[in-house]
């Protein structure tokens, strides 16, 4: 939407350019992880109940690969975390939605 309004002669504020040229590099991390988090959001409606106990060692492991990299909560002043991924980090992001995509392969 900046990129529209540039092209429209529209003044954007330099510090809204920025923002935009920033979230660019997370934009597709962003989109990958909406489409694995949709897939596993809605399996359940997919599998038939006789296939659940076969599936549940894999969900299991996406699970656990989940968990390992999400910040631990509780801490705000020092914001630790337990092999987490750092959101402002695009390298990272990359890495962590890698790791989400393999699993169901790892897991299975």
């Amino acid at each position: 939407e900046v990129r529209q309004l540039a092209d429209l002669d529209i003044n954007v504020p330099s510090k809204i350019k920025e923002t935009a040229i920033n979230a660019e590099k997370f934009y597709k991390h962003g989109l990958a992880l909406k489409k694995t988090s949709n897939f596993f959001n809605t399996m359940h409606t997919q599998i038939l109940s006789s296939q659940r106990p076969m599936l549940l060692k894999a969900l299991i492991g996406f699970e656990q690969v989940v968990e390992a990299d999400v910040e631990v909560q509780g801490d705000e002043s020092k914001n630790s975390k337990k092999n987490g991924v750092q959101w402002n980090a695009p390298s990272e992001c990359g890495r962590y939605v890698e790791r989400l995509e393999n699993a169901p392969s790892e897991c299975g």
